[in-house]
């Protein structure tokens, strides 16, 4: 991977140059920087990073968010760079303000929740995306299936920006994108235990610690740090899991009520998945989740054989090859939050 990542950070981290030389810094214009719908550490630290970069040259980059920032993510103190205003957006991009619209950890509008809207409209796109089931080519888009995730992505294209133009690392890197670029790296390792870990993931995440980043406060508002409300959740939702095909299979659901009831945010659960699948027997564990207006939510997780990546495609969702998601629409054809389990624990049996 690395002198193909090489040539792509280069190419990258001279459009992003580019951008700089064509003076795109009026105070009029904004460059947002796109992430999928469902938030997790990678999408928010490695378009928090690209933000944060352009901002300290003086560009007006933001990070266009289709929900609200989860309260675990806080700590990267991110408020002032977050756009949440979709018209906003819609508005200047029709008026010729948006010079440039940069998408990290997805390069589809549909999984980009009501930012979708605001990417379809504007012309130039630059692409950084690590996702098996984004199949893109073309100049400014650098998809790269065997990075861990966006965030070595994008910390290899800084590095690079920073070696092309004689700059020192530590201006480029400051301890603000390290923090959040090794927030993506844990979270999309696992804290280094899935099979996406390889040693020049590990070198990077330490030379992001060296730069600046702080493991101890990603790890514990990442991965520990919970309400009492979500903790009884995620137990409740664990005690009524069901087990099929000899305890391959793990499947639990949590409904709409049960988030009122806990008084939990629908983004607060993700662990209850890789507790299912942490159970000795199981090869894939999935989690609905019915959410406030209609829709349901899955998360998928396996160990060795079951390709979650490639089962989500069937149903239009899609990731890695052993975490993946899909998300059923109201007016979805399979049914409600129980029919899709029933067709879930059918259709991945056969794959067992």
């Amino acid at each position: 991977m690395q002198l193909e990542a090489r040539m792509e950070a280069i190419v990258l981290g001279a459009k992003i140059n580019g951008m700089l030389k064509d003076a795109i810094n009026l105070p009029y214009q904004i460059v947002p920087i796109f992430v999928h719908a469902s938030v997790d550490g990678d999408c928010v630290g490695s378009a928090a990073s690209i933000a944060i970069l352009l901002r300290h040259c003086g560009i007006n980059a933001v990070i266009a968010m289709p929900e609200l920032l989860p309260d675990n993510m806080d700590f990267l103190g991110l408020e002032e760079i977050v756009e949440y205003d979709t018209d906003k957006l819609i508005s200047m991009a029709n008026d010729n303000k948006i010079p440039l619209g940069i998408a990290v950890d997805c390069s589809a509008s549909s999984r980009m929740g009501k930012m979708g809207e605001v990417y379809d409209v504007i012309s130039d796109k630059l692409i950084v995306d690590h996702h098996k089931s984004s199949v893109l080519e073309g100049d400014g888009i650098w998809v790269e299936p065997e990075a861990s995730s966006a965030c070595e992505m994008v910390y290899l294209m800084l590095r690079e920006y920073a070696y092309e133009f004689a700059l020192p690392i530590e201006s480029v890197i400051t301890p603000d994108i390290a923090q959040c670029l090794l927030a993506g790296i844990v979270t999309d390792t696992g804290r280094f235990s899935y099979t996406n870990t390889k040693p020049s993931t590990l070198t990077a995440s330490g030379e992001l610690m060296n730069l600046g980043g702080a493991i101890t406060p990603v790890c514990y508002n990442l991965f520990d740090r919970q309400t009492a409300g979500v903790t009884k959740l995620v137990g409740y939702a664990l005690s009524k899991a069901d087990l099929y095909v000899n305890g391959k299979l793990a499947i639990t659901t949590v409904y709409n009520s049960d988030l009122i009831k806990y008084n939990a945010d629908e983004n607060s659960i993700g662990s209850i998945v890789s507790t299912l699948r942490d159970i000795d027997t199981v090869e894939v564990a999935f989690v609905l989740r019915e959410l406030a207006d209609g829709k349901v939510r899955v998360n998928i997780r396996s160990k060795s054989v079951f390709d979650c990546c490639e089962f989500a495609g069937n149903y239009g969702g899609g990731g890695h090859v052993r975490a993946s998601g899909i998300t059923f629409a109201k007016d979805n054809e399979v049914g409600d939050i129980d029919d899709i389990a029933k067709e879930i624990i059918e259709k991945a049996s056969e794959l067992l």
